[in-house]
């Protein structure tokens, strides 16, 4: 039997966020106007959260540099990427694409979902 289910969009940025720095950690990406609000009971058991960022990245000639991305529910961390290799070649403002793909296992109480994540990074050469 079907699942009956749709895609839609939640949320979309036109516009770039602050650039954030290794001075700044836990920054968001987004600027204030993106930054979403879940609704009470927005979770169910199956329910997947895609997220898709589209970015540009930068690093020093003297790397090699990681970059770690993390999504977050206010000041809850839900996912983090793995280390992601950024090697000694110097980059400016280099593309990006990372996807999320956030699925809810199980809820709880009215502030409680355990939520497994897949995530795929790929940047230009």
């Amino acid at each position: 039997m079907s699942l009956q289910t749709w895609q839609e969009t939640l949320m979309q940025s036109q516009i770039d966020g602050t650039a954030v720095t290794t001075a700044t950690p836990g920054a968001s990406l987004l600027p204030p106007a993106a930054v979403l609000t879940l609704p009470a009971n927005f979770f169910q058991i199956g329910r997947i959260l895609k997220i898709r960022i589209w970015g540009r990245v930068s690093n020093r000639i003297t790397g090699p540099d990681t970059l770690t991305l993390n999504v977050r529910y206010g000041a809850i961390q839900i996912a983090a990427s793995q280390a992601l290799a950024i090697n000694i070649v110097a980059k400016a403002n280099v593309s990006f694409l990372l996807e999320w793909m956030l699925t809810c296992r199980s809820i709880g109480n009215s502030t409680l979902a355990t939520m497994m994540h897949q995530d795929y990074f790929s940047q230009s050469p």
